[in-house]
């Protein structure tokens, strides 16, 4: 429900400084995207503590900021809530990250959903070509990212993720899309004749 998320992203005072200080030297929205997704990859650790409301509902961006840990609920707030000061919107997607035909269009459960990623709305053309972009019903091109995989680049998604389905949560409303599939192109060496 979107109720569980009112009011979690909002900024703090230390919060805009540091978003300020990373994005000074950033002259372009993929400079920008790049500069907060490496710091909230590397400054922010993974824990997943889901205790009663805890593993639906997010704690307040700024609690994360000042403790630097928080499961993926966490880390995607806080990273939408940095690319907010960065002149950035994006929104959550929830996935499943085990199975990538645990969700379809037929049977879009929220019960089959154990992972949260963020979808950073793209204002023009910025990364084209990358795999992990992708287009709601009404045309909107999206970016999706992963904050707690420290070591995936921006523009890919996780290998389980290629191909599935997500729930792009966009304001109040929910829409089912699929994510793209990135092509793999396997290079075989020609036998040696001796």
């Amino acid at each position: 429900s979107s109720g569980l998320v009112v009011g979690r992203r909002t900024a703090t005072p230390w919060m805009f400084a540091t978003v300020s200080e990373l994005t000074v030297s950033a002259p372009d929205f993929e400079s920008k995207v790049q500069v907060l997704a490496s710091w909230m990859q590397h400054q922010v650790r993974y824990v997943s503590i889901q205790i009663g409301i805890g593993g639906y509902q997010p704690h307040p961006a700024g609690d994360i900021f000042r403790n630097r840990y928080g499961d993926c609920k966490d880390k995607a707030t806080l990273m939408s809530t940095m690319l907010k000061q960065a002149g950035i919107d994006s929104e959550y997607v929830v996935v499943n990250l085990f199975d990538r035909d645990a969700v379809t269009p037929d049977v879009p459960s929220s019960g089959y959903f154990n992972h949260m990623i963020l979808a950073i709305r793209l204002p023009g053309d910025e990364y084209k070509g990358a795999p992990a972009v992708f287009k709601d019903k009404a045309g909107q091109r999206w970016l999706l990212f992963d904050p707690t995989d420290e070591h995936l680049a921006v523009g890919t998604i996780e290998g389980s993720m290629q191909g599935s389905y997500g729930l792009l949560v966009n304001g109040a409303r929910g829409e089912l899309v699929r994510f793209p599939p990135q092509i793999l192109i396997r290079i075989t060496s020609t036998p040696t004749v001796r």
